[in-house]
């Protein structure tokens, strides 16, 4: 079935008529959401209807209890994916199951489940990737355990392909009366074939009444989905975009699997791998004590992380008075330790940023994953990062 034809049926069944939007293939991605007409500022582009929702709401009618959203979610995805060109034969949601991409052979999850070699990764990106790794695991062995319990067959293609299309498509919308419960996630047809930008004009979803009381939803199956388009206005055939969020390339390169030019990326390196092994136990006592240890970047813009900088001032105090004065600079009572000091840490620092280079020149040939190119780019950019800094 094409994407006209999946597009068509599957308005039909949400019932919606003279939608502003529609589904093309585009040059960067499969396909994106684009304007077909001249939509004024945040205009309703469309409503989807609570019950057209797929989440912990309505898909728990037709479940025993005992998973998460995101594992009851993709526990029903697993069990209707389509067999393409066929549609999927869900009764439920069969016609926006149809609309989901047919596979997740590119990301880099599928890779390294398949083998990739992750030491071709950046080191924080493979440590990233290897933690997505452990979420999907847990996930998949609580399913098939229920599975297995309630007599329902799955494959491991299949959830990974729905544990992947709720990672990589769920959205914010309020299930539960706690605003952070994990809970809080549903699909939405149409809403998920937008792309990323990180600037620019977006789509916003609409607040709805139990955000703005910031409760549980008071309807059976929650709150319906609006989305509005852009504050300004968008011509006709115009790409219409969501954004993330402010995320590094890390983030989107092994949640999303993409990475976005380096002129729009939020460029960072996470030198944690590097620096660590610097610190004595007592050091890392006390910045672990002080709620300073890990999660140490160099950025592009501000230069070097506060976190980065409290620690290897630590790294480098060698008397009970210095460190009284460090505490002092935690507390924000005074701005540096000594001009030694700050000398010492901006030295380790630049010592940090050669290693890192050094590193990433070993690394200009990538050959074991789908997206080559986008690995290549998560060691350039390292690269750009530490050369500002030197």
């Amino acid at each position: 079935m094409d994407n006209s034809d999946s597009f068509s049926q599957l308005l039909d069944w949400l019932d919606l008529k003279g939608v502003a939007v529609e589904p093309r293939s585009t040059p960067s991605a499969a396909r994106g959401l684009f304007a077909v007409q001249r939509i004024p500022p945040s205009t309703v582009l469309f409503t989807v209807p609570a019950h057209r929702l797929l989440n912990c709401r309505t898909l728990a009618p037709h479940y025993p209890p005992g998973l998460d959203a995101v594992q009851l979610i993709a526990l029903h995805l697993s069990l209707y994916r389509p067999r393409y060109p066929e549609k999927s034969l869900d009764p439920l949601f069969g016609p926006y199951i149809t609309t989901l991409p047919q596979d997740f052979d590119t990301h880099p999850l599928t890779c390294l489940l398949r083998g990739a070699d992750i030491d071709e990764l950046p080191p924080s990106v493979g440590g990233a990737l290897e933690r997505l790794k452990s979420r999907y695991l847990r996930d998949k062995s609580t399913v098939e355990a229920y599975a297995e319990k309630h007599s329902l067959s799955l494959t491991c293609d299949d959830f990974l392909w729905a544990w992947l299309n709720v990672n990589t498509r769920c959205i914010f919308h309020r299930m539960k009366r706690e605003r952070g419960d994990a809970d809080n996630i549903t699909l939405c047809p149409i809403l998920d074939l937008a792309n990323h930008v990180v600037t620019g004009p977006c789509m916003t979803p609409r607040k709805t009444a139990t955000e703005i009381a910031n409760t549980a939803p008071i309807a059976r199956l929650g709150d319906a989905f609006t989305l509005l388009s852009p504050d300004t206005v968008t011509e006709p055939g115009t790409e219409l975009h969501l954004t993330y969020g402010a995320h590094s390339n890390r983030t989107l390169f092994v949640e999303y699997g993409f990475v976005i030019p380096a002129d729009g990326a939020r460029a960072e390196v996470d030198v944690q791998d590097l620096v660590e092994t610097l610190f004595s136990n007592d050091k890392k006592e006390i910045l672990e004590d002080a709620g300073y240890w890990g999660d140490w970047k160099l950025d592009a813009s501000p230069a070097v992380s506060y976190r980065l900088i409290t620690a290897l001032r630590l790294l480098h105090i060698d008397s009970d008075s210095d460190l009284k004065r460090w505490w002092d600079t935690v507390a924000g009572l005074v701005e540096t330790v000594s001009e030694a000091n700050e000398r010492a840490w901006k030295q380790t620092v630049n010592d940090t940023c050669s290693a890192v280079i050094t590193r990433a020149e070993k690394h200009r040939t990538v050959s074991g994953w789908a997206v080559n190119d986008a690995v290549r780019e998560l060691w350039a950019e390292e690269t750009r990062v530490c050369l500002s800094h030197l």
